[in-house]
């Protein structure tokens, strides 16, 4: 059969050679923008990958997806409805892309930081099952204020909090303000902290879709550079060897990463990428597989917003590699990599520097994993709670008193207003997946708790919370979701809900009689939403436990 060559016209139509057209194609896929500082400079990242393949023999060729920071959307209430969906949106258009543009190319190389494009990544990955490479933009270097890290946006809305509880002056608030800028824009990176965005560049190494150390070499070294410019080699000989994202994104691999985050404190927002990443690859892997792991895998990184040390410091104590080979006994180290090498290859002789961060199984921060899968009569499909961050270790076991609310900002209002007191259970629904839509994160509420120093609340919610949720017990994706008639739809205010972290169970104390009764009587609400991409959630989304993806599948 004729092989055309109008690609190769158009290709020097871009100032291409005839030598360049002529060598192998790899896509650079860049989520560099000047709207986040996860990702400003991701330009850099993506020069050094190039160079990188360049010197293997190929020819790099960049397209860029939007590269946005959620510490802006969480701001509004509007903003917070496309957070999630942006994961899909941005997965969607690198399948699109390289599917009527590049399928030509031998293989890919995805640069991203944060919390949806690391995962939008991942998933496009699955999806095309072309060789392919990840390269996360790394942590930003840490900063401190009053001897505390601190994340994008959360120390800045305690100082906030200060002023308009009367705590402080606006004299005060002036003065201290630059100094808390200084330290929360520190670097370039992701938010120095174990919240969403270092946890699935973490959740991506142990996957083995990025080389070693990747993911937590700082953003703005050198060494960042040099991990760019291996991984752009490196494609070019997965591509060689034909190794593919189905070659190495297997049930075992998955649950590897499932072990590195419970060690490393990670959020749970994880669940809900990590779940997505098994529902695209079609893999059989469940809340259930969560809830065996937590249980025998122990916290060994104290790392903020639980403990004192940032993502840079676990680098400095050896990184994932040396975390994963004090887990060896229980990973499967024959999984592939993207090194061409195995798991128990790549982590050989990678031991803690000082065991400062990363401490040994036989004294860990805490015994058991940080995400705890809860189930009940409120949650028949699942819930989770990261029980490290909790600081009051008085609430893991204990009844309290429902405060229901249909959406995040009634119930920021009802706590700003001194509606919600000690004992109470702040129960935020219609945030799920199709109720908000497109899974809200509920930290506005834990911040307003925080914010009145009540610790003695807790929240539970069909929708997420950030990895910036600290101090209270805060149950999320409780599945199946209220606006799918849920149980959490019929709670009523004053019901008593019992909530056991360490025995696993999230239940609301009514007969099964009085809850059949609640349930038959349910209707759903209006849609919140009725144009634009949140509909395609409203209309399609899976729950949280299949990873809130959009359902683009025909069975």
């Amino acid at each position: 059969m004729a092989k055309l060559r109008v690609d190769k016209c158009l290709y020097k139509a871009l100032g291409l050679s005839d030598r360049e057209v002529n060598l192998p194609r790899f896509i650079v896929v860049n989520s560099w923008s000047e709207v986040s500082p996860g990702h400003f400079h991701l330009d850099k990242v993506a020069q050094a990958v190039k160079k990188g393949i360049y010197a293997a023999g190929g020819l790099p060729l960049e397209l860029n997806v939007p590269g946005l920071c959620s510490a802006f959307s969480k701001s509004h209430e509007n903003g917070i409805r496309y957070d999630l969906p942006q994961r899909d949106v941005i997965a969607s258009t690198i399948e699109t892309a390289v599917e009527s543009a590049a399928r030509e190319a031998e293989g890919i190389v995805l640069i991203g930081t944060c919390d949806k494009i690391v995962p939008a990544m991942i998933m496009a990955a699955i999806r095309l099952d072309l060789p392919a490479v990840f390269v996360p933009g790394g942590p930003m270097l840490k900063g401190t204020y009053e001897g505390e890290l601190v994340c994008m946006g959360a120390m800045s809305r305690i100082l906030d909090a200060r002023l308009l509880n009367g705590e402080i002056t606006q004299e005060e608030y002036d003065r201290e303000f630059p100094r808390l800028e200084h330290a929360e824009g520190y670097s370039v990176g992701a938010c120095s902290e174990m919240v969403t965005g270092n946890s699935m560049q973490v959740i991506a190494e142990a996957l083995g879709m990025t080389l070693p150390y990747a993911a937590t070499a700082p953003a703005p070294l050198a060494e960042r550079l040099r991990i760019a410019s291996e991984s752009g080699y490196q494609i070019v000989q997965l591509a060689k060897r034909g190794i593919k994202p189905s070659d190495i994104i297997t049930k075992a691999a998955i649950r590897n990463a499932v072990i590195v985050d419970n060690a490393v404190g990670g959020g749970t927002n994880a669940i809900v990428h990590i779940q997505a990443f098994a529902w695209e690859a079609q893999i059989d892997f469940t809340l259930k597989d969560w809830e065996e792991v937590e249980q025998n895998v122990p916290v060994l990184c104290h790392l903020a917003p639980s403990g004192p040390f940032s993502v840079c410091d676990l680098h400095d104590d050896g990184g994932i590699p040396a975390l994963m080979h004090v887990l060896r006994d229980k990973l499967d180290l024959n999984c592939l990599t993207v090194t061409g090498k195995t798991v128990g290859e790549n982590i050989a002789g990678c031991k803690p520097v000082t065991g400062t961060v990363i401490k040994s199984p036989d004294n860990p921060v805490y015994e058991r994993g940080a995400i705890k899968i809860l189930w009940g009569n409120l949650a028949p499909r699942g819930a989770a709670v990261r029980h490290s961050i909790i600081k009051d270790r008085s609430t893991l076991n204990k009844v309290w008193n429902a405060k229901v609310y249909n959406s995040q900002r009634e119930a920021v209002a009802a706590v700003n207003n001194g509606e919600v007191t000690s004992g109470d259970v702040v129960v935020v629904r219609y945030e799920g997946p199709r109720g908000t839509p497109g899974m809200n994160e509920i930290v506005g509420v834990v911040f307003a708790l925080n914010n009145k120093r009540l610790l003695d609340v807790a929240v539970i919610t069909d929708g997420r919370f950030s990895g910036l949720t600290r101090h209270n017990l805060a149950v999320a994706n409780i599945c199946p979701e209220a606006a799918v008639g849920g149980p959490l739809a019929v709670v009523e205010n004053g019901d008593k809900i019992k909530i056991d972290v360490i025995g696993g169970t999230i239940d609301l104390l009514i007969s099964g009689e009085e809850m059949e009764k609640r349930l038959a009587a349910w209707k759903p609400l209006e849609p919140k939403v009725k144009k634009g991409v949140a509909v395609l959630y409203a209309k399609m989304a899976e729950q949280a436990d299949k990873g809130a993806v959009w359902n683009l599948r025909i069975e």
